[in-house]
């Protein structure tokens, strides 16, 4: 799965639904698609990571939660789209 233009699909989808999940997804996709980790697949690894990056932002708890159900319908889109596996 290219992250990137599977990230650029899934917000295209969103951007008539509401503006704070888009404005989340793209913070989600800026760690994401950082310079060292462009192209790679995303693990578990990396989700912790993000909530580690995002506790050490001193985010919420429930702003962290939102991020990651809004990670969880992406990949359930990503997959039902057949971008991935």
């Amino acid at each position: 799965m290219d992250v990137k233009a599977t990230l650029d699909r899934f917000l295209l989808e969103l951007q008539r639904k509401n503006p704070a999940t888009v404005s989340n997804l793209k913070k989600i996709a800026a760690f994401f698609l950082s310079d060292d980790r462009v192209g790679r697949v995303i693990t578990p690894s990396m989700v912790m990571d993000y909530v580690i990056s995002r506790r050490s932002s001193l985010a919420t708890p429930a702003t962290i939660n939102r991020e990651l159900t809004i990670m969880k319908q992406f990949f359930r889109w990503a997959r039902l789209m057949g971008y991935a596996d």
